[in-house]
């Protein structure tokens, strides 16, 4: 009898362990092509890898921070990234990059956006060889969170480049922020 029980463990341990786990990211989606979506990791602790850009968070010595506060939509965990406008001529922004698509798919990015003070934009671009070829973006001036999407099909070579690219455009006088959480970029057809 005790080897029936052990075979059968051994048979569940097995099984178990060769079935293919989906990664789901913190959005809540699995195939969502961004790979740091919501700036912090599962134990909630600020995250801003994979993103770079202008935008930065002043500490009360003047040293630039990465630019993730504690804000974040309803189920999006702790931390967001917070934008401020740059000093013209130059943007305050944040992107990503997403490589390794090819062919003609729609894709839709899906984000949650807030604003204090401020306007915010958001692009899905295609860029190739260096060239901006395709530019979808949207802009918004909500000062609570709100989900917002917008969908792009596109023809991608491999060697193209999707940027979504979080901005707070530019300044000579005003001041704001926007504040970006949540993205997914997913295929949708």
């Amino acid at each position: 009898m005790k080897t029936i029980l052990s075979i059968l463990a051994v048979m569940t341990l097995f099984l178990f362990s060769c079935r293919k786990d989906t990664q789901v990211d913190s959005t809540g989606h699995s195939n969502n092509l961004i790979a740091n979506p919501s700036f912090e990791t599962i134990h909630h602790q600020p995250d801003y890898s994979g993103w770079t850009g202008t935008a930065y968070i002043l500490d009360s010595l003047g040293n630039e921070n990465i630019p993730l506060i504690e804000d974040a939509p309803p189920g999006g965990g702790s931390w967001c990234v917070q934008v401020a406008p740059g000093w013209a001529p130059w943007e305050g922004f944040t992107e990503t990059m997403v490589t390794g698509q090819t062919g003609t798919h729609t894709y839709q990015l899906t984000f949650w956006m807030k604003t204090i003070h401020w306007g915010g934009r958001i692009s899905l671009e295609q860029w190739r060889n260096g060239q901006l070829v395709n530019d979808k973006n949207l802009t918004d001036t909500s000062s609570v969170w709100k989900q917002e999407s917008m969908v792009n099909t596109m023809t991608l070579l491999s060697t193209d480049r999707l940027k979504i690219h979080f901005s707070a455009g530019y300044t000579e006088i005003l001041y704001g922020q926007v504040r970006f959480d949540m993205a997914d970029l997913e295929i949708v057809k």
